[in-house]
C-alpha cells in the first residue's frame, strides 16, 4: 500500500515526538479506538478531527465533535473547520500536529558544528582556574607583610562562593530542561566560570589600575561600562541556551535592562550623597609608588594644587 503522508506529533518544544504514515484519506483524529490516528488527551472529543486533501497542495480539517475545537498556530481563535499548509502547526486539546506529504522537501543537512569550548571540558576547566587565578591575585594584593604566606593556601571551599555558583548553574540548567529539553550544565558552568572570574578580577584591578594611570575616570568607566557589558553577554548567552527566544529579542531584552539598571545604579550612588563635596572622586586603593605610570608633580605644583583645593573647601 503506498504511503500518502505523515502526521507529525509534536512536543511543547515544536519537535516530533511520533510519526503516523496515512495510506487512505480521510484520516480520523480522536480519542477512541476506531480513529486512523488515536491521541490519548483527555481534551480531545472520541471523535474530533477529519482531514481531507485538496487539490492545491494543502489539506481541509473539519472538526467532527468536541467543545474544544482547534487552533492554528498558537493563535487563540478556534475553528471548526481550516484549510492548512504543510507548514501549519494545528493544536487540539494540549496536541500540536502537522500533516507533511510524503514528497516534502526537506532542508539541506548541515555541516556537523565545531565543539565550541563552552560546550567541552576544557572550557569548564579554563573557567574554573580563571577563578582560582582570581582569588590567589584577590589574596595578594590584600596581602599583609606581618602574615605568613600561608595566607594563599586558606581552605578555597570557604572562602570561594561555590555554593552560589552551583545554584546560578543548576538555575539555568533546570530552565533549559523545561524550555529546549536539554540542561546544557556544562555550556552554563563554563559560561558562570568564566563570566566570574572576570568580572571578579576587573573589580579588584580596577582601583590599582586608576591609581597607576592616576584617573579615577577609568575606575569610573569600568564599572558604568565594562562591567555591565560583560554582565550583560552572560545573561545574553546563558538565556541563549536556556530559550527558544529570538537571538535578537534576546539582545535587546537585555541590553534594555542592562541599561536600565546602570541608570538606576547612578541615580542611586548620586540620591546617597549629600552634597557636592562628597562626589568628589578618589582612588580608594593606595598601591605601591612602582605602581605610578604617569609622571608626579613637583613640591611646587603640588602646594599651588594645595591652595586652590583649600579655597575652594573654604567657600
Amino acid at each position: 500500500m503506498k504511503r500518502l503522508a505523515w502526521i507529525e506529533i509534536l512536543n511543547q518544544h515544536g519537535d516530533v515526538t511520533v510519526r503516523h504514515p496515512v495510506y487512505s484519506w480521510p484520516v480520523n483524529i480522536g480519542r477512541a479506538y476506531h480513529n486512523d490516528v488515536m491521541l490519548d488527551d483527555p481534551y480531545i472529543a472520541a471523535g474530533h478531527l477529519e482531514i481531507q486533501p485538496e487539490n492545491e497542495g494543502g489539506y481541509q480539517l473539519n472538526v467532527l465533535g468536541g467543545i474544544n475545537a482547534m487552533t492554528i498556530n498558537r493563535k487563540r481563535e478556534r475553528h471548526q473547520s481550516a484549510k492548512v499548509s504543510p507548514e501549519d502547526i494545528i493544536h487540539i486539546g494540549k496536541t500540536a500536529f502537522r500533516i507533511r506529504p510524503v514528497d516534502y522537501n526537506v532542508s539541506p543537512d548541515k555541516p556537523l558544528p565545531r565543539k565550541a569550548m563552552l560546550r567541552n571540558a576544557l572550557g569548564l576547566f579554563v573557567g574554573i582556574s580563571l577563578v582560582l587565578f582570581e582569588y590567589v591575585i584577590s589574596r595578594w594584593l590584600n596581602y599583609d607583610r606581618e602574615e605568613k604566606l600561608t595566607i594563599l593556601a586558606v581552605d578555597m571551599m570557604d572562602m570561594i562562593p561555590w555554593q552560589f555558583g552551583l545554584t546560578w548553574v543548576g538555575f539555568w540548567a533546570i530552565i533549559g530542561r523545561i524550555e529546549v529539553g536539554r540542561p546544557h550544565f556544562i555550556e552554563h558552568a563554563t559560561l558562570a566560570t568564566l563570566g566570574a572570574g572576570v568580572l571578579m578580577l576587573i573589580g579588584d584591578m580596577s582601583s590599582y589600575v586608576a591609581f597607576a594611570l592616576d584617573s579615577s575616570l577609568l575606575s569610573y568607566l569600568l564599572h558604568i561600562a565594562v562591567v555591565p557589558f560583560i554582565f550583560g553577554l552572560i545573561i545574553y548567552r546563558h538565556l541563549c541556551l536556556a530559550s527558544r527566544i529570538n537571538h535578537r529579542m534576546i539582545g535587546f531584552l537585555v541590553a534594555g535592562v542592562v541599561i536600565l539598571g546602570v541608570n538606576i545604579s547612578d541615580l542611586k550612588d548620586k540620591w546617597r550623597y549629600e552634597d557636592d563635596l562628597a562626589q568628589m572622586t578618589y582612588s580608594r586603593t593606595i598601591g605601591s609608588p612602582a605602581m605610578v605610570l604617569t609622571p608626579g608633580q613637583t613640591p611646587a605644583e603640588f602646594i599651588a594644587n594645595t591652595k586652590k583645593l583649600k579655597t575652594i573647601v573654604d567657600e
